[in-house]
């Protein structure tokens, strides 16, 4: 069972890893094609971040590892998903959500490559189930096809869901170390 879980763990992450650059920009794009100044707002932020979070770690001089950046941008892009499918009700709730994916989608690519790289190296790197990983992306297709406002429902809502699939790799991270 556990085995299971932790495959389910890193398929979601996986996904969220491969598609936190496209598939936000595209739904904040859609949202914000309605025209107005307001509904531009989530997508610039997104965006903005997305290309400048980087920055933002090195600019504050804070000692951040992988594990603590990883895990740190997987909370920011489940606030961000939450906040982002209360969005449907209350639109403010989209520019919190931009800035929040914006920053999950700059920390989480390079901070998982290197957990992945360290996982490898030490022989504890669970792998991905092909079908399950399928299943998924189907699953976030088939929400895209959604009309407008179910469709941003939808997709934030079981894009939160997969973040939070994701905090199951956490645990077998408890022994991360920088070599210097």
């Amino acid at each position: 069972m556990t085995n299971q879980l932790n495959q389910i763990g890193k398929s979601a992450l996986s996904i969220i890893n491969s598609t936190i650059v496209v598939l936000p920009f595209m739904i904040f794009i859609q949202i914000a094609s309605k025209g107005s100044l307001l509904a531009v707002l989530p997508f610039v932020l997104f965006y903005t971040f997305r290309m400048t979070g980087i920055f933002l770690i090195r600019g504050i001089k804070t000692s951040f590892n992988s594990y603590t950046l990883l895990k740190f941008s997987l909370y920011c892009g489940a606030l961000g998903c939450l906040l982002g499918a209360l969005g449907s009700l209350y639109f403010p709730l989209y520019i919190i959500s931009g800035f929040l994916l914006g920053l999950s989608g700059a920390w989480l690519p390079m901070s998982n490559t290197s957990i992945t790289y360290f996982l490898k190296k030490n022989h504890r790197l669970t792998q991905t189930h092909l079908p399950l990983l399928l299943g998924m992306f189907l699953l976030i297709g088939c929400v895209l096809f959604f009309p407008a406002p179910f469709k941003y429902l939808g997709f934030f809502l079981l894009y939160g869901i997969l973040y939070l699939f994701s905090f199951r790799n956490m645990d077998q991270l408890t022994d991360y170390q920088v070599e210097t």
